[in-house]
């Protein structure tokens, strides 16, 4: 399941959860990674 809520670009929304796919990739299996925006 995916769901997002974004009030952001759409190249800064991919990159964030480019990142955040990376990260629960690299974490091992069955992860759930969560990014929050804390620039605004």
């Amino acid at each position: 399941m995916t769901l997002g809520i974004a009030d952001e670009s759409i190249k800064t929304l991919v990159k964030r959860a480019d990142d955040a796919l990376y990260k629960a990739k690299n974490s091992g299996r069955n992860k759930v990674v969560l990014s929050i925006q804390t620039d605004k």
